[in-house]
């Protein structure tokens, strides 16, 4: 089949230019954080875009030609364009188990599936040590993984609020696998159920429904959010909630509780073997995953209104017998990312008075 007339053009890559082929723009941006490219009908277009983006085509000739002759740095060794969060260290955070069981098939509202309809681009799919065969078969589906071994499967998401704090807020929930093969029809856009309508129920709600619907539930799980709140919740707060019971640091019930012990049941139904990870990602910052998430959730905000499912799984119910086994929820933790329980207890409260707007912006 004879291939379609056009150029590529890479604004930022391994090496900046212009390409004939989509095989040889992929081995450009791929695993290249922040990459930029485009195809264009003709050459004139494609060289008038580079400019605009600031690519000296004669300069970025030169360097090639001193590129080939001296070795190709590592991916890991450039910097133009890595995601600005601070240095990070593991945290792992253990609390009770209640059992392995395979997750069920859980009932969802009213969704819409989206397929995304950017370019091919997988970001951060390339890893130093190699996937196994298995993992390689499904990357080629679209999927990506993390870097590091064991290798998780990596997923976006991403809450929104219109109004946010606000009487009439419109949330949503978006979650976002990739952009290409089975891995864009994975991805998911809800409206969030019931009040109140806050993007922090967006956020949780956007993990939930990445874990329920995963599209390989035994395989490692990396949720990449910009959410504070979510990964404060989940890998800080929530061992001292599950002591005292979900109260908060004056006694009131921990807000938005039935969506974090709904979140927190189905982590330990995945078992040990599927464990999940939380990852910190800088919000607007150009991430093609945050950025897909975020217009999945404005999308979800945007769908009719939703009565509340009332049927979130909770720990404390007979069916979810505790046992004495763990489970671990990890992240990649710097304290600047994470809220202290004066502020989840403050913007909570303030969220649900509905009139003072406070949260991030969505």
């Amino acid at each position: 089949m004879p291939r379609k007339a056009g150029v590529y053009a890479v604004a930022i890559g391994f090496k900046p230019g212009l390409y004939e082929t989509w095989d040889e723009v992929n081995a450009q941006v791929r695993g290249y954080p922040g990459a930029k490219h485009k195809k264009f009908g003709t050459r004139q277009e494609a060289t008038g875009w580079l400019a605009e983006s600031g690519v000296d085509l004669d300069a970025s000739s030169k360097a090639a030609q001193r590129r080939s002759c001296s070795p190709e740095p590592r991916p890991r060794e450039r910097n133009h364009g890595q995601e600005r969060v601070p240095t990070a260290t593991a945290r792992k955070v253990t609390v009770p188990n209640t059992n392995t069981s395979t997750q069920p098939s859980l009932p969802v509202s009213q969704v819409r599936d989206l397929e995304t309809d950017r370019a091919a681009f997988l970001f951060n799919n390339v890893s130093p040590s190699p996937l196994s065969p298995i993992l390689a078969d499904i990357a080629k589906k679209g999927f990506s993984f993390s870097k590091s071994s064991p290798h998780h499967l990596i997923v976006y998401t991403d809450g929104s609020a219109r109004g946010n704090g606000q009487v009439g807020s419109k949330a949503g929930a978006g979650v976002w696998w990739g952009s290409q093969g089975e891995a864009s029809k994975s991805n998911w856009a809800e409206r969030v159920p019931g009040h109140p309508q806050t993007n922090n129920r967006g956020e949780l709600l956007a993990v939930i429904r990445a874990i329920e619907r995963c599209p390989y539930p035994d395989l490692p799980l990396e949720v990449r959010c910009d959410s504070r709140y979510s990964i404060s919740c989940m890998t800080v707060w929530l061992p001292k909630w599950v002591e005292k019971g979900f109260k908060g640091s004056r006694g009131e019930p921990v807000m938005n509780v039935d969506l974090i012990k709904h979140l927190m049941t189905i982590i330990r139904r995945r078992g040990p073997n599927a464990p999940v990870r939380f990852k910190h990602v800088s919000a607007h910052s150009g991430i093609i995953g945050n950025e897909e998430a975020d217009r999945l959730a404005k999308t979800g905000g945007a769908l009719p209104d939703v009565k509340d499912r009332g049927e979130w799984l909770d720990l404390d119910l007979p069916e979810e017998p505790q046992d004495n086994k763990l489970i671990s929820v990890d992240t990649e933790i710097d304290e600047r990312w994470l809220m202290s329980a004066e502020e989840i207890d403050l913007l909570e409260r303030d969220l649900a008075e509905g009139d003072r707007g406070v949260g991030r912006d969505s």
